[in-house]
Formats: structure tokens, C-alpha cells, sequence
């Protein structure tokens, strides 16, 4: 609000309306705030979205590396845009080919340390002798069995409610 532009009535009843004493207001100064409020104010206005850069992208940032490392690097490279951009296709490709690789070898998969086991081994059971199996695991002291027999338990009351179809 601009109160050079309103008339003196004006911002004498505002300023009495908002509670400041209208000798405090005065039309013909400028506002001129001190180092702290100017601060404040900067910050505050700077911190609207249209101010706000875009940060680039992971496959830009990677490309950008590349291409300083390239410009750091390859001084003794034939000069030319094209040099480079062939060097970047080939880099990505053969991360990609390494990556594949990696993959169809099964490297990155988590490999289980037990066998892979049907849900239920053994005799059929019912659910209460899958919990009783489990409580006999708990005294014990074998904790991955009784955590199965709880599963197996669990698995089994869903089946004899009819919630699961056995299989």
C-alpha cells in the first residue's frame, strides 16, 4: 500500500484504526528500513517459487561430469564436439553393457542362505500344531524355526477359515 498517494484524513484514520499514533505516520518519508528488516524482507521475497532455479536432472548432472572430466582429461584428444560425444555414447554404453552383464549373471541378486522350501514340509499339521511346534522351537532357542512354524500357523488358520485356497 502506497500512502504517499492517499490523503492526509486517510492515513490519520488508518493509523488510528490500527492503533499507531498518527504523529508516528508520515506521508512524505520513504520507508527506509535497517539491515535486519531489509534482510528479512530480501530473503522472504526471494523465497517465491518464480525466483527459484531447476535443479538439473541426474542424467544431466552425469553428462555434465562427464564432459568436465573429458575437458580436464583430454587435452590430447582430437579436438571437436563430436570427439567427446562419441567418447560419452561409449562410456554409456559400456556401463550399460557391464550392467546387463552383471544382471543375467545373477551378481546383484540376494542369494538366500537357506534353500528354497515349500511353506509346508513335512506331515500335514493343523494350525494348532504349528503353533505348538513353534513353541517347542521358542524353548529351544531356535528362532528362525519357531518364526517358520508361526508363518506356517498363520498360513494354516487362514486355510481352515476358508480366507486362503490351499494350494
Amino acid at each position: 500500500m502506497v500512502l504517499t498517494a492517499m490523503p492526509l484524513s486517510v492515513v490519520t484514520s488508518l493509523s488510528a484504526v490500527s492503533g499507531v499514533a498518527s504523529a508516528a505516520v508520515r506521508v512524505d518519508v520513504p520507508v527506509r528500513p535497517d539491515r535486519d528488516t531489509a534482510r528479512g524482507w530480501a530473503v522472504e521475497e526471494l523465497a517465491h517459487r518464480e525466483y527459484q532455479v531447476a535443479r538439473p536432472g541426474l542424467l544431466q548432472r552425469a553428462l555434465q561430469a562427464i564432459w568436465d572430466w573429458l575437458n580436464q582429461h583430454g587435452p590430447d584428444l582430437p579436438q571437436g564436439d563430436g570427439t567427446r560425444i562419441v567418447l560419452v555414447v561409449l562410456i554409456f554404453v559400456l556401463v550399460g553393457l557391464v550392467l546387463y552383464a552383471v544382471q543375467r549373471s545373477g551378481g546383484l541378486r540376494r542369494q538366500s542362505r537357506r534353500g528354497k522350501e515349500a511353506v509346508f514340509s513335512g506331515p500335514a499339521r493343523t494350525a494348532a500344531g504349528h503353533r505348538a511346534a513353534a513353541e517347542a522351537a521358542e524353548r529351544d532357542g531356535q528362532w528362525a524355526t519357531a518364526v517358520v512354524e508361526r508363518f506356517r500357523a498363520i498360513t494354516r488358520e487362514l486355510e481352515e477359515r476358508a480366507v486362503l485356497v490351499p494350494h
